[in-house]
């Protein structure tokens, strides 16, 4: 019973060099992440190099905040396997460091350059959002956001022995597949936030509408 994934989270391996399915969901992820601030952001008046030049600085920033939140979080386990830490092909995102890296750069870019800060990251709620709903398709490949057993048709079963699950006794048994559940939560949102861009009058409204929003799915997800 259930959706059976066995495929191995390494796509390809040279010399010291390996490729996972989870690091290729994270690059797409932040080219559409990227793709959609441009074009928000030029309706929202920001000019193309403004939103880039950001850009290349939040992806930094997302990601050593969810990696330092995720090692901080396990710390117990990277303490005993420091080496695994620089390992983001294994999976190990943690997205509240992720959210507060792209919060605390567009905070400081904004003031650098004079920028209305609400506004941009009312862009930057779409472009969050648009990059999660690509980037758990590397959780779907990884297992890592795998959640309780369950006995529904639709549980995922892991079985692919290096598949990182958050426990190693949800490996061969049918498990909740969160990150599905989360896509499609955030794709319902993005359609929300996507009518409503052109239509809310308060700098900020979008993105608080993403962070109430968001909350609430990670509320009921993880309890």
């Amino acid at each position: 019973m259930g959706i059976h994934i066995g495929i191995d989270p390494i796509i390809f391996s040279l010399g010291g060099f390996s490729l996972g399915w989870y690091s290729l969901a994270v690059m797409a992820a932040a080219a559409t992440g990227t793709a959609v601030a441009v074009k928000v952001g030029a309706e929202r008046g920001f000019k193309k190099e403004e939103i880039l030049n950001l850009m290349s600085w939040i992806l930094i920033a997302a990601l050593v905040g969810a990696r330092l939140f995720h090692v901080v979080d396990l710390w117990d386990y990277y303490a005993q396997n420091l080496s695994q830490i620089f390992m983001l092909w294994h999976g190990g995102l943690a997205i509240w460091g992720g959210v507060t890296g792209v919060l605390v750069t567009v905070v400081v870019y904004a003031h650098l350059k004079g920028l209305p800060i609400w506004r941009l990251l009312d862009v930057m709620a779409l472009a969050l959002l648009s990059g999660q709903i690509v980037g758990r398709i590397g959780c779907i490949i990884n297992g890592d956001e795998a959640g309780k057993v369950t006995s529904l048709p639709w549980g995922f079963v892991y079985t692919h022995p290096d598949s990182p699950l958050p426990l190693e006794s949800l490996r061969n048994v049918p498990t909740h597949p969160y990150a599905v559940y989360e896509m499609i939560w955030n794709g319902l949102t993005l359609l929300f936030l996507w009518r409503m861009r052109k239509r809310v009058k308060v700098e900020g409204q979008l993105f608080l509408y993403y962070g109430a929003l968001y909350s609430m799915a990670r509320f009921f997800l993880t309890y």
